[in-house]
């Protein structure tokens, strides 16, 4: 029996929906309101136009992901009811900072760590939230949570949004024409300066910053950041495009800085007017900073901090664009404290062949970010029943892939940047296809949100023109009914979306649902992928993602998605095989342990992970691992009599994160094997449960009824290949 965690209901002034179990989730119909007089708030904070939030406290600590969404009549109510016993941490700040030291680069102290209430599958925990603020120079803004108690790393994550070259892209290539277009509002005198927004561009002028690491001080080579955007006489930001986007010493790209400002403008100027035209867009902080032509020093990312220092070094293009949090947020303070930001900020790189900043749809795409950062806040990954899954960020990606296609009314999204590919790809993403759970799903966010994307966009493109401006509305309107839960699934997502559909524009809802049950996200995304006997299974997009235990914070990390197979008659073993690799780099740059794969079996019903207690299954038996070579492996399990169908999950013990591919499943006769009399009985039906693990996840089963009365659950460690695998 699970014990109640937390509780979460729309209440409305004349319907109620609540839900409260373990793994409460918003669900739409009748049900007794929940009472919350007894659920201490925070002053409320206005997050935008008339929806007000309000953080939950117990005992003067908030608890993080946690309170109550005011709009209107409407309420959303996500509060935690486990709460700890009292708020006397057993740990002291300094003993936390120390168990968090092995998960990020940065240096941490003890004034790193900050008291809260950790909200979790299991319920409030007591616990420190530690995000590093000194200068150590990376584009990282790591946050691990540990347990204020028992001293347990809860979480272990970098807040960055990161646009690679292949992820945020840029428009040039469809529009190659430069044309002078109007700000949607004034700047400050000649510079790039407004209420909302401040350009600036990465000029190396030799200069360095010096840093604590290690005990020590070092300098390094760092860029100045200066406003080089200046207005010409009429008024005009009229600078042209660099031939190419190389910058050297004291060189500097005033139409970068220019191109930054007005895209990020036009995308706030989009929220504006969707929130009814009056009130200012939610960011968490005034003005948002725009950095482009970023540079870095050369050794820095690999941690040669004697290379980074060297006054004579050049620095080194960064080929990507990220959104990184301000410091309100205690997160990211460390690269920010670099370069000398104090507020949130979209960084800009260049590659070889492409300046990310030339790009509207790369810019819309990261300052929807911000917006998504002020609002949904999702991050990380989210355990299910089912495994592991990337929704929390694939919502973020989908979010911000979606208003950089509405804002052009082109579903085709960083036909520029894809040019820095060598692949030399037409475009890096179109969210207007067919993809859908779970065949789409591979636990990489980029990839997984165009489940979700896809299903808005083919909403829109079903309404008339006139009708999908309300359409946007409510997309953008139900990102603020979140109460801040990071891990928050499609599902959840979607039942924002409805809620916001019946204020903005009912006729769509119907239209929304149908699309969303089309992708498979209703009722929920599941990863259970039918597989026929001998038929290889290959990722629709590079491997399927297997993240390890530092990433999760678990003793094993679940897989993200089931094998679901028919097992023919007669057969005694299934053997399910697969190539593996190891993904680089590891978290914060810790090397851990390697991906250490694990197959899970369990016969005529799905695996299930259970959030609370040991890790147990309800029997185990024995299983031959054989490498065939490479990068091969594959692991055979007997299979028990009367089995119908086999349930198959790849699992990761390792502390680092891998990925695996082209999954066969075949079967064949079993093996005669001697009995001795007095042996002691066969695993697989003794019923007796196995622990693979001292705390965390759980997976377990439950005994069925009629001819097969049990559900065996074959735990097998599958290890690597004789050889080191090297980081790609």
């Amino acid at each position: 029996m699970r014990r109640l965690a937390h509780s979460f209901c729309f209440v409305a002034s004349l319907m109620t929906t609540c839900s409260a179990s373990a793994e409460a989730r918003p669900q739409l119909g009748r049900a007794p309101a929940l009472a919350v007089e007894s659920v201490a708030l925070a002053t409320p904070t206005a997050r935008h136009r008339d929806v007000v939030r309000r953080e939950q406290v117990f005992h003067g600590l908030p608890v993080l992901g946690r309170g109550v969404v005011t709009w209107g009549a409407l309420e959303v109510h996500d509060v935690e009811r486990a709460l700890p016993h009292n708020v006397r941490p057993v740990l002291s700040r300094a003993d936390a900072a120390m168990r968090a030291r092995p998960f990020s680069r940065a240096p941490i102290d003890e004034d790193d760590a900050r008291l809260v209430v950790h909200a979790g599958p299991r319920g409030g925990t007591l616990a420190y939230v530690i995000a590093p603020r000194r200068a150590h120079g990376l584009p990282t803004a790591p946050r691990i949570v540990v347990d204020a108690v028992t001293g347990r790393v809860l979480e272990a994550r970098d807040q960055i949004k990161h646009a690679s070259v292949l992820t945020y892209p840029e428009n040039p290539t469809r529009t190659p024409s430069p044309a002078l277009l109007p700000l949607p509002f004034a700047t400050s005198g000649d510079r790039l300066t407004s209420a909302d927004l401040m350009g600036r561009s990465c000029v190396d002028r030799g200069g360095t910053r010096t840093i604590a690491f290690a005990g020590a001080t070092r300098a390094i080579r760092v860029c100045g950041l200066e406003q080089v955007a200046l207005a010409s006489g009429a008024g005009d930001f009229v600078e042209p495009p660099r031939p190419e986007p190389r910058l050297g010493r004291e060189q500097a790209d005033a139409f970068a800085e220019a191109s930054a400002f007005f895209h990020a403008a036009r995308v706030l100027e989009l929220f504006r007017v969707l929130d009814g035209g009056t009130e200012v867009p939610a960011l968490a902080e005034r003005p948002l900073e725009l950095v482009t032509s970023l540079r870095i020093a050369p050794g820095l990312l690999e941690g040669d901090l004697d290379a980074a220092g060297a006054l004579d070094a050049e620095l080194v293009s960064y080929a990507g664009a990220f959104f990184l949090p301000g410091a309100g947020a205690s997160e990211g303070e460390t690269f920010r404290a670099l370069y000398g930001v104090t507020r949130g900020a979209v960084w800009f790189g260049q590659g070889t062949k492409v300046d990310f900043a030339y790009d509207g749809d790369v810019v819309a795409h990261e300052v929807t970010h911000a917006l998504v950062d002020a609002t949904l806040r999702v991050s990380g990954w989210r355990l299910t029943e089912e495994g592991i899954t990337a929704e929390p960020e694939a919502i973020g990606e989908a979010i911000a892939d979606y208003f950089a296609a509405a804002l052009t009314n082109d579903p085709v999204v960083g036909e520029y940047a894809a040019s820095e590919s060598a692949a030399a790809t037409a475009a890096l993403r179109s969210i207007d296809g067919d993809e859908a759970c779970p065949r789409s799903i591979v636990g990489e966010a980029h990839n997984d949100s165009r489940v979700l994307s896809g299903a808005l966009w083919r909403t829109r493109r079903a309404l008339d023109e006139s009708s999908r401006g309300a359409f946007d509305a409510a997309v953008y309107r139900a990102l603020g009914l979140s109460p801040g839960r990071r891990d928050l699934g499609f599902e959840e997502l979607a039942a924002f979306l409805r809620v916001a559909l019946r204020a903005e524009l009912p006729s769509a809802e119907p239209l929304l649902e149908q699309e969303l049950a089309r992708g498979g996200i209703l009722p929920r995304c599941s990863s259970i992928v039918t597989l026929a006997p001998d038929a290889p299974l290959r990722a629709p997009v590079g491997w399927f993602a297997a993240p390890g235990t530092d990433a999760t914070a678990e003793v094993i990390a679940p897989g993200m998605m089931q094998l679901r197979t028919e097992i023919p008659p007669g057969a005694g073993k299934v053997t399910l095989a697969f190539a593996a690799r190891r993904m680089s780099p590891p978290l914060f740059g810790r090397e851990g342990t390697p991906f250490r794969p694990v197959v899970l079996a369990s016969w005529d019903r799905p695996i299930r992970w259970s959030r609370d207690g040991a890790n147990e299954v309800s029997s185990d038996a024995s299983a031959r691992v054989v490498p065939e070579g490479g990068a091969s492996l594959f692991a055979e399990l007997d299979v028990p009599a009367g089995a119908r169908v086999a349930y198959l999950q790849i699992a990761n013990e390792g502390e680092g994160d891998g990925a695996y591919d082209g999954l066969t499943v075949s079967f064949g006769a079993a093996e005669p094997r001697d009995v001795d009399a007095g042996a002691a009985p066969d695993a697989s039906s003794s019923g007796e449960s196995v622990s693979i693990g001292a705390r965390g996840a759980g997976c377990t089963t439950s005994r069925g009824r009629g001819a097969v009365s049990f559900v065996a659950l074959l735990v097998v460690a599958v290890m690597f290949v004789h050889r080191r695998w090297r980081l790609a």
